[in-house]
């Protein structure tokens, strides 16, 4: 196990497949699924520092590294489960929640003390039998053993791109990224770069073409172990400078047991219609180029506040529609999609970190289920 995995914050960035893949291979190599864990036998207990760490692993057997870091910059949580102690991972905490059945915002400014004791309360009328899943010393997840289907992310991440690049064309991976709770891989594909630019122009014909319409096509791999995602391959533009741009609904399977065929089977499934989607934008793209908004800026203003988008990085789309818009100031909302997809970039820029970034590329991408875009081109000023 190598010292850095242990870490709750640990997380991992490269654009080289062969590191990327290496380094998940070592990341989830100290495994152990734990099945048939009685969840209302399980209970946690507060660790008061680390000044106890090495008495704690002699008498857990719990490696002192793992224990710490869970005393000093983790949870401060242990929790005892089929008969056996284990550091409790920050990764793992909403899954033992969900288990208890309590959730809300007054749980996170709980001390390490009062959150074991509302979380053992809770756990004593508890239903089921729980999975855990032990990995780099701590505890990560903690699922419904009844329901979760384990998908390695090895697996599912050398199925994406051999499937993707028999579909696709080469795939080339451009980045990805690991953490405890998902990870993350990009790869475009070059060679249909022609053939989608064309299906986008066609479906935005008639919109206001501020922006040079040059895209590569794309695919994000994102997968867990740990409950945080479904395996999800979601097909997007990717823009000259590396922005992301959504046009679909992700190819989503969720770790639940099936009735027939396994969740990677079925995953390996979706992704073969995953060209089709590329050439289907017109209820995506063509609806937004079909939508001309006389308020282009503030339409920006409104749907960032729609979608808690941080004013920092949202005033930076605004300053860019600002700079392209013609005389008229009016344009399609394909275009304001184009500029706010750059969001994410944005942040990027400022030295955001990938995991905050896709998060940002999620929020974005709601503006595609937005019912009525057009409450938001309102004349006069709109403050954000």
């Amino acid at each position: 196990m190598a010292k850095d995995f242990l870490c709750d914050e640990y997380d991992f960035y490269t654009k080289s497949y062969e590191e990327f893949q290496n380094t998940l291979e070592n990341f989830t190599k100290d495994s152990e699924w734990i099945p048939a864990i009685v969840a209302k036998q399980m209970k946690a207990s507060s660790i008061d520092g680390p000044i106890m760490a090495q008495n704690i692993a002699a008498d857990t057997g719990c490696d002192f590294n793992a224990v710490y870091d869970t005393a000093s910059e983790g949870t401060q949580i242990m929790l005892s489960a089929g008969g056996k102690k284990y550091m409790l991972g920050r990764s793992a905490i909403s899954g033992l929640c969900d288990t208890a059945k309590i959730s809300g915002s007054a749980l996170r400014k709980l001390s390490a003390y009062q959150l074991s004791e509302v979380i053992n309360i809770c756990l004593t009328v508890a239903r089921g039998n729980s999975l855990l899943l032990h990995r780099n010393g701590k505890i990560r997840a903690i699922l419904s053993d009844a329901i979760y289907e384990v998908m390695p992310m090895t697996e599912v991440m050398q199925s994406a791109k051999k499937t993707l690049s028999g579909k696709m064309g080469k795939a080339e991976f451009v980045g990805g990224y690991i953490d405890h709770n998902i990870a993350m891989a990009e790869m475009v594909f070059n060679d249909r770069a022609s053939e989608v630019c064309q299906a986008y122009r066609s479906a935005a014909y008639g919109g206001s073409h501020l922006y040079t319409q040059n895209f590569v096509p794309g695919c994000t791999i994102v997968t867990s172990d740990t409950g945080s995602s479904a395996a999800r391959c979601i097909p997007v533009f990717k823009t000259m400078n590396g922005s992301n741009v959504r046009f679909c609904k992700p190819i989503e399977v969720v770790h639940k047991h099936l009735s027939q065929d396994t969740c990677l089977e079925k995953f390996i499934r979706g992704m073969n219609g995953a060209y089709a989607l590329f050439q289907d934008v017109e209820t995506s793209i063509g609806r937004l180029a079909k939508i001309w908004v006389d308020n282009p800026l503030n339409v920006i203003v409104g749907i960032s506040k729609k979608l808690l988008l941080p004013k920092k990085y949202a005033a930076q789309a605004y300053d860019e529609l600002t700079r392209i818009l013609p005389p008229s100031n009016r344009c399609s909302m394909d275009d304001v999609y184009l500029c706010m997809a750059q969001i994410p970039y944005f942040a990027k820029c400022a030295g955001a970190g990938a995991s905050k970034c896709f998060e940002l590329e999620e929020q974005v991408s709601k503006i595609l289920t937005l019912p009525d875009l057009k409450e938001f081109d309102l004349p006069g000023t709109v403050s954000w």
